[in-house]
Order: structure tokens, then sequence, then C-alpha cells
């Protein structure tokens, strides 16, 4: 919702909501039951199932370079889903995060706080998100281009060198299986990176635009001619409280 002053910070995570609602981390209102099974699903076959894969090929490789290429993702997709179990542990505090920059938003005066706020902190956020999403983006797609490129040219491989309970190349069923499932698997392990590796970034350089600008509002109490000594008393409580949210 946003706050008389224009400001709505938490649109700039709008993102970040997406991918945590396709990922299973952010349950909805309705039909939780159902998408607790899909979390289930989805974190099983791929956060834990997809490195475990990858991992499982490493044994079965017959060359450096296919030993080189699956040790390269299978420790990039570890990685991501050991920091995806991290941020699952602490989402609890993610609800509680926002409501204090919601309270900043509310505390910021129109005027020159909120051009701050609207011209040098989200100016940055909103480019680091978009960078990763262009970056993420274009992994995806060309893995999945030369992949078919090569099909097309008659040498249709997987992605990646990994174990399948079955023969992925034995029959056109199986190869398709195999493939959609990596395909899928990678889009998410990129969805994971991408929340993963901007969340923290975002949020910090957020965090820092707001202690500027409650420096900003400090330094002013106490010049406007037309407050009472009551209205600025209540001004600096106002920024005290804040700044303890700030410290949280």
């Amino acid at each position: 919702m946003r706050t008389e002053n224009g400001l709505k910070t938490k649109s700039l995570f709008t993102t970040h909501f997406i991918c945590w609602r396709i990922l299973g981390l952010m349950p909805p209102q309705k039909y939780r039951p159902l998408y607790w099974m899909y979390s289930l699903i989805v974190n099983f076959m791929v956060t834990i199932g997809y490195p475990l894969h990858l991992l499982l090929g490493l044994f079965t490789s017959t060359t450096l370079y296919e030993v080189i290429q699956n040790l390269a993702i299978t420790l990039t997709c570890a990685v991501c889903s050991m920091k995806t179990f991290a941020i699952w542990r602490k989402f609890k505090d993610i609800d509680r995060m926002f409501d204090i920059v919601k309270r900043q938003d509310e505390h910021t005066r129109p005027g020159q706080q909120t051009e701050y706020m609207l011209k040098k902190v989200y100016p940055p956020i909103k480019n680091l998100i978009y960078f990763f999403y262009i970056i993420c983006t274009m992994v995806g797609l060309s893995a999945e281009v030369s992949l078919l490129v090569n099909g097309l040219r008659g040498n249709w491989l997987l992605m990646y060198h990994a174990y399948f309970p079955f023969d992925p190349f034995a029959t056109s069923t199986n190869y398709a299986i195999a493939h959609i499932y990596q395909f899928v698997g990678l889009t998410y392990t990129i969805l994971q990176n991408l929340v993963n590796d901007t969340f923290a970034g975002a949020h910090l350089s957020l965090l820092g635009g707001q202690v500027h600008l409650l420096g900003i509002r400090v330094s002013n109490i106490g010049y406007d001619s037309e407050k009472t000594v009551i209205a600025n008393n209540k001004e600096l409580l106002e920024c005290i409280h804040d700044h303890l949210d700030l410290l949280e």
C-alpha cells in the first residue's frame, strides 16, 4: 500500500516475492495444503534432487571435460541449495523486516526527503535487481538454445552429464523426460540464485539510504520556527524509534 508521501519501498522487491512464491517458500492465504504439497515436491525434486543427480553423475563421468563441467555446476547448485535452506530458516523475519520498511516510509517527509529516496535510493536497487534478472535469463536461454542447436545438427545431448535411474538416450521419451527435468531444475536454480544473491545486497543498499535519511531528519530537528518544543520532542522520539527499528 502506497504511503501519503508516494513511497512504496516494498514494491522494489516484487520480483523476490514472485520468485519466493514460485519456489514454494511463501504460501498464499488460500489453498495452503495444496501449496505445501507443491512446495514439498519442488524442493525435493530441485533443491535436494538437482544437485544430487549432478553429484552422482560425477561417478559416471568418463572424460576430464565431463568431470570439470559437472563439478562446476554441482558446486554451484549445492551452494545455492544451502543458501535457500538458510533463507528458509529465517523466512519468518521477512514480514517483520518489511513492517519496519513500511514504518520508515510513513515517517519520511514529503519534499526533499521523499525526493532523496526516489532519486538516490530506489534507482541503484532497481538496477541491481534488473542486472541479475537479465544475467539469469541469458544464462538459462543460452543453455537451452545451444543444446537445441546441437540437437538439430544431430548431436542430442543433455545440459549436464548427470545420473538418472534410466537410460536417457534409450528412447525419445526418456530423453524428453531427462531434458525437461534438467531445464526446469536449472530454471528453479536460477530463480533461487536470483533472490539469494540480490535480496541481501538490495536490502543493505536500502538500509544505507534509510540511515542517511534518518541522519537528515535528526539534523533538521529544532530548526523549524513554526514547530513547538513538544512537536520537536515528538519528532525526536520518532527518530529514536526508527533508529531502533533499523538496528534490528
